[in-house]
């Protein structure tokens, strides 16, 4: 994950195919707090089951103003599709919540210059 914008005050932030899978894998963990942190510690990113308990856009927005931004399965599903099936435009790979834009990229993009980092599965007791 890499967050690309002013703390807390708008930006993008682009999650690999690996942070996507791991998002979608955590909210099958009933142990997991199911949220990723960029490594600034600057956004996290937290998985939700459906937007029926992430509340409204004034809601979202209030969450992504304080750094917190929440992906639904489906908004994660559909950024994992368009990986495999890139769309024409970069907003097709593109979900927005306030003022941050949650954009999907390629692992070999992303970690072409450093190592992933370290993600913890609490049901399995194992680092990723």
């Amino acid at each position: 994950m890499r967050y690309i914008g002013i703390h807390r005050a708008g930006g993008v932030v682009e999650l690999t195919r690996r942070n996507l899978q791991t998002l979608l894998a955590k909210l099958d963990d009933p142990l997991s707090l199911r949220a990723l942190v960029d490594p600034d510690d600057n956004i996290l990113i937290r998985a939700v089951e459906s937007s029926d308990v992430r509340g409204g856009p004034a809601a979202q927005a209030a969450l992504a103003a304080e750094g917190v931004v929440e992906l639904t399965r489906d908004e994660l599903q559909v950024l994992v599709a368009a990986l495999d099936n890139p769309p024409a435009s970069t907003a097709e790979r593109s979900v927005v919540q306030g003022a941050i834009t949650v954009r999907a990229v390629d692992d070999d993009a992303h970690y072409r210059n450093r190592v992933p980092g370290a993600v913890w599965m609490p049901s399995s007791g194992e680092f990723t």
